[in-house]
């Protein structure tokens, strides 16, 4: 009965599987797209009518566009026009060749928003969100109509960036990247499999947007190196 009742279970779960990963397509499908800047092809996701007032959400270290999710159609049935991005080695953004800052990601914003021909817009971030919505509005304070900041943005990162000397940075660069500790598997079902939370239903579709693979396996936030 033991091994019935597993058997069971794994038959569910993969059928789920494959509900939730369809689920997700149509997803991205209906909201998702790229556009290209001059730093990055950007991912960025967007829901309602474009002649609403935009806003503009920026997701925090190590999360996605999909962050907004639980609030977005609130947003939307308030009156709202919402775009979120994945910045750089987020979601389905890479992290570009060259060296980029907060303002970079700022530009790329604007790009976005000026081929939408949007001239004004509310931009809100949390965590290192908060901080590109800050840069944003350094550089274009002319389009933002209010800016909305989630513990975040209020620290000057490039100020102490340009106090440290380049064996500092690299050094302190260094540890970062060794902190980031990633588990691999052999299959898109097996990293799912392991993600999933009958606690938190709807994620388990929205969790496809983190899952990638690498030459080592699949794993969480794949592009992120």
């Amino acid at each position: 009965l033991s091994i019935f009742a597993q058997n069971s279970i794994e038959t569910d779960l993969k059928s789920q599987f494959v509900k939730d990963s369809l689920a997700y397509i149509l997803f991205e499908k209906e909201h998702g797209n790229y556009i290209q800047t001059a730093n990055v092809r950007m991912h960025y996701l967007e829901w309602g009518n474009l002649k609403h007032p935009t806003l503009v959400w920026i997701h925090g270290t190590y999360s996605n566009g999909t962050e907004i999710i639980e609030i977005v159609d609130s947003l939307v049935k308030s009156g709202l026009h919402i775009i979120a991005i994945d910045y750089y080695g987020h979601g389905k953004t890479e992290i570009p060749k060259k060296e980029v800052s907060l303002y970079d990601a700022a530009d790329d914003i604007k790009f976005l928003l000026d081929s939408k021909k949007i001239k004004s817009t509310f931009i809100a971030g949390w965590s290192r969100g908060g901080s590109i919505a800050t840069a944003f509005y350094d550089s274009y304070s002319f389009m933002v109509k209010g800016i909305v900041l989630i513990d975040g943005g209020a620290a000057n990162w490039m100020r102490k960036r340009q106090n440290l000397s380049d064996e500092k940075i690299n050094s302190h660069f260094e540890k970062l990247e060794g902190n980031i500790d990633k588990t691999y598997f052999n299959s898109l079902y097996e990293l799912y499999n392991a993600n999933y939370s009958a606690d938190y239903p709807n994620w388990n579709m929205y969790n496809f947007s983190f899952l990638g693979e690498e030459s080592k396996g699949w794993t969480f936030n794949p592009i992120l190196q």
